[in-house]
């Protein structure tokens, strides 16, 4: 689906000069909502343990494991043109939300991952290295 297409039309079709209309979608960017309850096909997994693969270690912050927060199959979400999603594979999604905020002011990454299975990888369930900390 082009979104940025269709609000040009729009725009357009409401007298929006074009060129205010291409600094403005300069700043748009793509946002995908991910919950549950809908009647479509699951895309993804909130929580829960993760399918890592068989020689990836669980990520980390140095000194302990990042919580798993969300794992997403890339394949079975909509393309989107622009949008640099990889075809196929999963992204998985661990972060310790406090550190990260308070860590964010000074620019600091540590304490978020995002791992990339490809499609095929063997994988396996993994098991938080220290669950009372992940928990």
């Amino acid at each position: 689906m082009d979104h940025q297409g269709q609000f040009r039309r729009a725009a357009l079709a409401l007298g929006v000069p074009d060129d205010e209309i291409s600094s403005f979608i300069r700043h748009l960017r793509l946002s995908i909502r991910l919950s549950s309850g809908s009647d479509g096909v699951p895309v993804g997994q909130f929580g829960g343990l993760p399918r890592l693969p068989l020689d990836e270690d669980w990520p980390s912050d140095q000194p302990g494991p990042l919580p798993f927060i969300f794992s997403v199959d890339c394949a079975a979400l909509p393309r989107v043109d622009g949008f640099g999603l990889p075809a196929v594979g999963s992204l998985l999604f661990f972060m310790d939300h406090e550190n990260d905020y308070l860590a964010s002011a000074t620019g600091e990454q540590r304490y978020a991952r995002v791992v990339f299975v490809p499609e095929g990888t063997d994988t396996s369930v993994v098991e938080p290295p220290d669950s009372e900390f992940v928990g």
